[in-house]
């Protein structure tokens, strides 16, 4: 569900900017923008050098990618980016291991190098992020998770964060798809009821302002 929702906000970007660079952040072995744009998107795909190294033994080098082996929280990869037509950069169930001041530094520089470009990434909230993220956590070794990225309020919250974009947020399920559609299943209805209104479940998206 994810994936499909991240691949909508890709191709709705592209609807706008047809030449727009693709970004995937923290890329492991995503090849979904692959299955968006054409040949005049170029795709950048960024996360650790093992983990580049990796991907690239498994699942190969599309011609118009371009992988960036780093650190996601050195911001100097965002001048590797052409964002002369635009860049949608997402992040997908990558947030969740950052913690939030890292995450606000990142779309604070990107919103600078990027002038109408976008983010989308998932979040979670509070009660979400306890069940599905600290035992993860703590059994990788990552010490006190505290202060690690969840929301309650993603709408306010990320708002206050700058006035140089607007701010949009969608259940992870119930916000792209019809629940009400009688081929969805009950059971299917109410999972979705409980991962997008108890754990919070959402994709946010950041517009960020032309010049």
């Amino acid at each position: 569900m994810r994936q499909l929702d991240m691949m909508w906000e890709i191709n709705d970007y592209l609807k706008q900017h047809p030449k727009a660079s693709i970004v995937c952040l923290g890329c492991g072995l995503d090849i979904d923008p692959r299955r968006c744009g054409t040949a005049d998107n170029k795709i950048y795909n960024l996360d650790y050098p093992d983990t580049i190294k990796a991907r690239e033994q498994l699942v190969g080098k599309d011609e118009k990618e371009i992988n960036i082996p780093g650190n996601i929280n050195d911001l100097t990869w965002l001048d590797q980016i052409d964002v002369t037509d635009g860049a949608i950069l997402y992040a997908a169930g990558v947030f969740h291991y950052f913690k939030k001041e890292d995450v606000k530094k990142l779309t604070l520089k990107a919103i600078e190098k990027i002038p109408g470009g976008r983010l989308v990434f998932d979040a979670v909230n509070e009660f979400g992020y306890k069940m599905m993220m600290k035992t993860v956590l703590r059994n990788w070794e990552m010490g006190d998770v505290s202060d690690y990225f969840r929301t309650n309020d993603p709408l306010n919250e990320f708002k206050a964060w700058s006035d140089k974009m607007s701010v949009s947020v969608r259940s992870y399920m119930r916000g792209y798809y019809d629940m009400k559609n009688p081929e969805v299943k009950g059971i299917h209805r109410f999972l979705a009821s409980v991962a997008d209104k108890t754990l919070g479940m959402t994709i946010v998206r950041f517009d960020f302002n032309k010049l």
